[in-house]
């Protein structure tokens, strides 16, 4: 199961940073780096730091076909996906969920402390973000925090609770609440 979530989210994000690169007037290559970048940047940092090496996308092919694929079909669809101005914001939702579902699996995985497990997540969430609009020069509207960003208050409760569930005694499937 966890394997589908990260292949959506990987889609999710690909497509999210073809977008924001394509709204840069970057062109094809430049929408495929950074599709690139955004799926996988989160991932990369969170595996180089707990050691997981080499990083998960190097090891997966499906991950890069599904990257390529994506970044693709947003370039031929631009014209009909623009004028839709929700669907950059859904998808880099989408991917922030998923990705911290990952993120905080793999904490949990190697017994980290929950802290250490939503640092996991959120890092594996949001890095790839970050990195992409790093590269894109953006800077945000405002400062990303639960209490304004209500995109990330969903993820860092989703983190703390599915962390929680982990620790009592007879533990809920964490990823009950997907299903």
């Amino acid at each position: 199961f966890l394997y589908i979530i990260d292949i959506l989210g990987t889609f999710s994000f690909a497509v999210a940073g073809a977008f924001s690169a394509m709204e840069k007037k970057l062109d094809p290559f430049g929408v495929l780096v950074l599709s690139f970048v955004t799926a996988i940047g989160g991932g990369t940092i969170r595996d180089m730091l707990i050691g997981n090496l080499p990083v998960a996308w190097l090891t997966n092919e499906t991950a890069t076909i599904v990257i390529f694929a994506s970044a693709i079909a947003a370039m031929f669809f631009s014209r009909y996906l623009k004028q839709l101005t929700t669907t950059l914001f859904l998808f880099d939702a989408l991917g922030l969920g998923l990705f911290t579902i990952i993120g905080l699996e793999m904490g949990l995985s190697k017994d980290f402390s929950p802290g250490i497990c939503i640092a996991l997540g959120t890092i594996t969430a949001c890095f790839g973000g970050v990195i992409r609009d790093v590269l894109l020069n953006n800077v945000p509207l405002r400062r990303v925090t639960p209490h304004t960003d209500p995109a990330r208050l969903p993820e860092l409760c989703d983190s703390i609770l599915c962390d929680f569930e982990s620790r009592v005694e007879k533990p809920v499937h964490r990823l009950h609440r997907l299903v």
